[in-house]
């Protein structure tokens, strides 16, 4: 069983859906402060949270004035889809054939936990879902290259 989501993984996983939302439009100034008291922290996860968006590319951050939503391209979009899709191939294709029955049973088991959010309307919930179910598949290919790829 995975240990429970910490406070900086939650705040990250917020802060990602507001932004895949639009509630965080392309743009937005992300003010610490604001942020943290919305989602009822310190502003640390805050910073944490802000620093892997940034990772992401889903955050730009400006030195002296903090840090704004993204802006995407219609390359940049393309670009991300891409290089995405070619790497999910290659984790579940090592997936298929390095998964024992437990690593699959599990997949099954997070997939229909994926379908019940969803018929839910829990967006947060099928969110984190997701993330689990992806991590899930890269853990299971026993590659550090692809989980620093897949994590990036």
């Amino acid at each position: 069983m995975d240990a429970p989501l910490t406070t900086s993984e939650r705040v990250y996983m917020e802060l990602r859906q507001m932004v895949f939302s639009g509630e965080l439009a392309p743009g937005d100034r992300m003010v610490q402060r604001k942020l943290a008291e919305r989602l009822g922290v310190s502003s640390i996860p805050i910073i944490e949270a802000t620093r892997r968006l940034q990772h992401d590319g889903l955050v730009v951050s400006h030195a002296n004035w903090g840090a704004q939503v993204r802006e995407w391209t219609d390359q940049d979009i393309e670009g991300a889809y891409l290089a995405r899709e070619a790497l999910e191939g290659i984790c579940c294709r090592l997936f298929v054939q390095r998964a024992n029955d437990e690593q699959r049973a599990r997949l099954v088991a997070l997939a229909k936990e994926f379908d019940n959010q969803v018929d839910s309307g829990n967006s947060l919930g099928w969110l984190e879902t997701d993330m689990e179910l992806h991590k899930h598949i890269v853990a299971t290919t026993k590659s550090q290259p692809l989980a620093h790829m897949a994590d990036a």
